[in-house]
């Protein structure tokens, strides 16, 4: 599994769940159903980190090349 920390452009439904994303200049269309994410943090620390909502979708470009991503929202300071 690799991990990339980048910016994405994710279009989402009412309830807030992703459809399409572009990401690398490759336009990614659905192809499962999202689930949502729980936290990777133990929040028994006294000051847990700020943990935007996320969620884990697989996605197809328009070659057929599928990939799952783990997306959050990360609000800018």
């Amino acid at each position: 599994m690799t991990m990339v920390m980048a910016t994405v452009a994710v279009w989402t439904n009412d309830r807030g769940a992703p459809e399409r994303l572009i990401w690398q200049g490759r336009r990614f269309r659905s192809s499962d159903i999202p689930t949502l994410l729980e936290s990777d943090y133990d929040f028994a620390a006294m000051h847990p980190p700020a943990v935007g909502r996320g969620w884990r979708f697989q996605r197809t470009d328009e070659e057929g090349r599928s990939i799952v991503f783990d997306v959050r929202y990360m609000p800018t300071r």
